[in-house]
């Protein structure tokens, strides 16, 4: 059996620092979230999420969708897109851990 930690895997595969591995991991594992829940998942400040969020949006990992909120406004919510790197073996691999 494999022991490798998820979040070292798509570090190296994927070439991402720490806090993007584990947003995208999140994402991957949990679908469509937004900021705040993606914080609270991983446990860093909402500040630390949106810049991480930019990052991974500019390499085309991860996509966001506008919505409207209830009591005026919008918001975002943010989804992982797999890439060729990892493919549906290694993720599915990944994810069951």
């Amino acid at each position: 059996m494999n022991s490798h930690n998820p979040i070292e895997v798509i570090k190296c595969m994927l070439k991402l620092t720490e806090a993007e591995a584990k947003v995208y991991l999140t994402l991957l594992e949990n679908g469509e979230l937004t900021v705040k829940e993606i914080a609270n998942i991983v446990s860093y400040s909402r500040p630390t999420v949106q810049k991480t969020l930019k990052k991974l949006l500019e390499r085309g990992l991860v996509a966001r969708n506008r919505f409207l909120r209830r009591g005026g406004g919008h918001g975002y919510i943010y989804r992982a897109i797999p890439t060729d790197t990892l493919d549906n073996d290694c993720l599915k691999n990944i994810l069951k851990r």
